[in-house]
């Protein structure tokens, strides 16, 4: 309840406004900067469902060049590489741990 008894209201449009963030900025080894946009709840639910590396960045970047790029330079780094850019993805766009 607020300060003066009302009951407390819940808004989409808040949410919404409080979860909006900048694009993850991934640099890469060249010095090229690859932008990864917010991902959207529908293509939150369809990364949720794929299990290969590439087919999330494919999902997760802006472009495929870009996705490709990324992949790339992760393709035979150690997997925890990848896992650690997934990690920082996730806590920069407050999807939790």
């Amino acid at each position: 309840m607020s300060k003066k008894g009302a009951p407390r209201r819940y808004s989409i449009a808040r949410y919404v406004s409080e979860a909006t963030r900048e694009p993850f900025d991934l640099e890469l080894s060249d010095e090229t900067v690859v932008k990864i946009p917010q991902p959207t709840t529908a293509e939150m639910d369809g990364i949720a469902s794929v299990a290969s590396t590439r087919e999330v960045l494919d999902r997760l970047a802006e472009t495929p060049e870009d996705a490709e790029k990324v992949y790339a330079e992760l393709a035979d780094a150690p997997a925890g590489a990848v896992m650690a850019l997934v990690k920082d993805i996730r806590e920069h766009f407050g999807l939790g741990g």
